[in-house]
């Protein structure tokens, strides 16, 4: 028997807005927008920051890192690669999933993915 994978319910107390990612083309040109999550766009999580993860890229003589973050969930089965999440719901701290959403033992129970923060600093 496979043991089932629980991650600490207690964990789960960081708020986040998830934003849906929508692709249009406008006169030939791609355009990318984002709008709320229809259902739920408000939502809790895990979050387990990586304190920064190396690149190995070198910019203007700085070492390069990039602002990353474990995510932990309930399923949701309208959560994408590419999407954001606003972290404490807010517009300053916008993070995009980079890992596709991991269907943890394939039970619709819990949602695992990897996000890297968009923008700057």
């Amino acid at each position: 028997m496979t043991k089932v994978y629980r991650p600490p319910v207690v964990a789960m107390t960081t708020v986040i807005r998830i934003k849906t990612r929508t692709k249009t083309t406008v006169n030939g040109a791609a355009k990318t927008s984002y709008a709320d999550a229809a259902t739920a766009p408000v939502d809790s999580c895990e979050w387990k920051g990586m304190g920064g993860t190396d690149t190995g890229e070198v910019a203007a003589g700085v070492r390069v890192y990039d602002d990353t973050a474990d995510v932990t969930m309930y399923y949701r089965d309208d959560i994408r690669i590419h999407d954001q999440l606003l972290l404490n719901d807010d517009t300053d701290l916008v993070y995009e999933i980079i890992s596709p959403p991991e269907n943890v033992n394939m039970r619709c129970q819990f949602l695992k993915f990897k996000v890297a923060k968009v923008g700057g600093a």
